[in-house]
């Protein structure tokens, strides 16, 4: 790929998502499976793209002008077209609905609009145990499959358990072993009756029945694949209005796009419809210039697909102009996902191998992303760079990544002192009283308004002297940089410009920092300070610009939790990463 297409490329995973009421919002991308082949080499549907599935009934595959099909290892006869509806019900499997690739490299953004409603049964009178005791038929009170109102009155009490006792060698029970089985043996005996029984004393508390069985849940998910990549708006379970909803998203477009609906129902009491898929695009292609845009970099990029960090691979990448490189590894790791299994570790300071089950590694673009783990109590990790390999250093560096915030992200959770971290530090010659030249850093403090674990973010710099002799404390941002109820699991892109003095002495030197929300269209300002002596080294020989750096570092509160950051699209540029920035002079200690 060139660097003017990578670039078309850095813009288009642009993400703004909106999902309807009752839908859970993640944003993620989960990687290639086996209906999901970036570069699809059948024809694409053009846009307009909508189905209204006004098939036949028993529908499952579609090829008429808007194609589609039903993909599963299990045959779901009871997952197609009926009465005007994608209709789910008692799938027994999963079932999964995809339209064909649709041809979406002609426009800047997607819309994507499905309608869902949940309905009763299909049929008037669900199956159910027939009575056990009397004429009343057994319940199941809190929906989990497992009747434990056996003698039907309403209530879970100790008649139930002395009903299925009596009852254990009728054909009632023994024919419908499943409904009361609650040891998950196969069979309804002896210690079901004592669950029940204890069951009925906790009033009704299932303690002592911590599992179903085995038995899988509803769910009904809308997803869609972006060259490739898949990415869920929105899962319900068994909260569907039967009124119906609307999931919306909008993309920023790349090359094609396939929606995908993911069904599962075994309870005749839960049917999901999809009445409509709808897809529309907006502008002509070229990407525009509307704030938020990610612009090209000019001098370096690493979305770390391609598994290795070593020098010689970096210096390779497609976009290397001066030198760029990775220093070793410390608590990093380029990560591979897998989920939902898991995820696997594939670079740290060489090739490895090493499978983490149940990690959730899910990167921003692709596949893989590089990983910062911070064990709990513990204070360091980081990634040392390098910029360019002649030490020239740049009078004007921007440096922009997409960061996730941690699932369990609370800032100085572990109790240390001062409460700030690293964010980023980039330096000339040496870092901090290293070196003769100025270094400029990037950090997060403990918030003062917003709820604890929040983290507000400053800028500060060392070696840059003000006109009066005294050392600049820290700059103050925004004091809700990270909310963890609000910002834990999210995807933010960060963007940092740092400036050297217009000349040796002069107070103009700059540190600002913005950031945007991969479900936000919004560029805010984070911090800046336009006043820095920024002076280059006095010694000509030594670096006369920004020439390295290192992402995260050093907590000194520390963690709790083992907590683990991910970064992915790292670039490096001598002009602006992202359009609409807003300025403003804040130049307050």
């Amino acid at each position: 790929m060139k660097p003017n297409e990578r670039a078309d490329a850095i813009d288009r995973r642009s993400f703004l998502g909106r999902a309807g009421v009752s839908a859970m919002l993640l944003g993620t991308g989960l990687g290639t499976g086996a209906t999901g082949r970036a570069g699809d080499s059948r024809d694409a549907d053009a846009l307009p793209w909508a189905e209204p599935f006004d098939q036949a009934d028993g529908t499952t595959v579609h090829d008429g002008e808007t194609a589609w099909q039903i993909e599963s290892a299990d045959a779901h006869p009871s997952f197609a077209v009926r009465s005007g509806a994608l209709t789910a019900e008692e799938t027994d499997g999963e079932g999964r609905w995809l339209s064909e690739p649709i041809d979406v490299s002609s426009v800047d953004a997607v819309d994507v609009t499905v309608t869902v409603r949940g309905s009763g049964p299909l049929r008037d009178d669900p199956d159910s145990p027939p009575a056990v005791v009397g004429s009343d038929p057994p319940r199941d009170p809190d929906g989990d499959g497992r009747f434990e109102d056996v003698d039907g009155d309403g209530s879970v009490d100790l008649d139930d358990a002395v009903a299925l006792f009596d009852a254990l060698e009728s054909e009632e029970v023994s024919a419908n072993a499943d409904a009361f089985d609650r040891n998950c043996n196969g069979d309804a005996d002896y210690d079901d009756v004592v669950t029940l029984a204890r069951n009925a004393r906790n009033d009704g508390d299932d303690a002592d029945a911590d599992t179903e069985c085995g038995r899988v849940g509803e769910t009904l998910t809308v997803s869609y694949l972006l060259d490739g990549n898949e990415t869920v708006v929105a899962t319900y379970a068994d909260d569907v209005s039967r009124e119906g909803e609307t999931v919306e998203a909008t993309v920023a477009a790349g090359d094609t796009l396939r929606i995908v609906i993911t069904a599962r129902t075994t309870d005749p009491k839960t049917t999901y419809r999809v009445d409509s898929v709808q897809v529309t695009g907006t502008g002509d292609g070229t990407g525009g210039d509307g704030p938020g845009e990610l612009r090209e970099p000019t001098l370096f990029f690493d979305d770390f697909e391609s598994g290795s960090m070593a020098e010689a691979n970096t210096l390779s990448l497609d976009l290397n102009r001066d030198g760029f490189y990775w220093q070793s590894n410390n608590r990093t790791s380029v990560v591979q996902d897998e989920w939902p299994d898991g995820g696997r570790s594939i670079w740290s300071n060489g090739e490895q191998d090493v499978f983490a089950e149940g990690r959730d590694w899910r990167p921003r673009s692709g596949r893989r992303s590089l990983r910062f783990r911070y064990p709990a109590g513990e204070s360091w990790a980081e990634q040392r760079f390098w910029m360019n390999d002649d030490a020239t250093g740049y009078p004007e560096i921007w440096i922009g990544f997409w960061i996730r915030v941690p699932h369990n992200y609370s800032q100085a959770s572990g109790g240390g002192s001062p409460t700030n971290d690293k964010f980023l530090a980039v330096w000339t010659d040496g870092y901090s009283i290293h070196g003769t030249g100025p270094t400029g850093v990037f950090n997060l403090w403990s918030s003062h308004d917003e709820e604890p674990g929040s983290a507000r973010a400053t800028v500060s710099g060392s070696l840059a002297e003000r006109d009066d002799g005294q050392s600049y404390s820290h700059t103050k941002g925004i004091d809700d940089f990270i909310v963890p109820a609000r910002d834990q699991g999210r995807w933010m892109y960060s963007v940092h410009r740092l400036t050297m003095s217009s000349a040796p002495g002069e107070a103009d030197g700059v540190m600002q920092w913005w950031r945007r929300w991969e479900d936000e269209a919004a560029v805010e300002l984070v911090a800046e300070r336009t006043d820095y002596v920024f002076s280059p080294p006095e010694d000509p020989s030594k670096p006369q610009g920004w020439n390295k750096g290192y992402l995260l570092g050093w907590s000194n509160p520390t963690y709790a939790e083992d907590t683990e950051f991910l970064i992915d699209d790292f670039a490096l540029s001598t002009e602006p990463l992202i359009e609409g920035l807003p300025e403003q002079q804040n130049n307050d200690g």
